[in-house]
């Protein structure tokens, strides 16, 4: 089951307090960001045991320096955790693999 897009929006609502240009700017950003988080969510519900951040950069088309952020909110958001396994980069280096949260304690059981 996908997580509903709005919880998603929801999340990234700017306080009411803010200039109009802010929340103008805030909606495109919505807009923007809700799509590529979907994104990430699909292509993690797509690959059940996780992956890293290269990984998932690379399967999107994205640079590294876009994916990571975007990783990082689904990760405050609930929906990605640490699965506490590792992968090797190409450069050698070991990197966090993440999967959905519901799906990690399936691959878990």
């Amino acid at each position: 089951m996908r997580p509903p897009t709005m919880d998603l929006l929801n999340a990234l609502v700017v306080g009411a307090d803010h200039p109009s240009t802010s929340r103008e700017a805030a909606a495109y950003a919505q807009r923007f960001a809700a799509g590529r988080l979907g994104g990430i969510v699909e292509l993690l519900i797509d690959n059940p045991a996780g992956l890293a951040d290269f990984e998932g950069s690379e399967l999107m088309g994205l640079p590294p320096d876009t994916y990571r952020p975007l990783r990082g909110k689904l990760v405050k958001l609930g929906f990605v955790v640490n699965t506490g396994k590792r992968r090797e980069t190409p450069s050698g280096c070991e990197a966090i693999v993440w999967a959905l949260a519901s799906r990690q304690q399936e691959v878990q059981r």
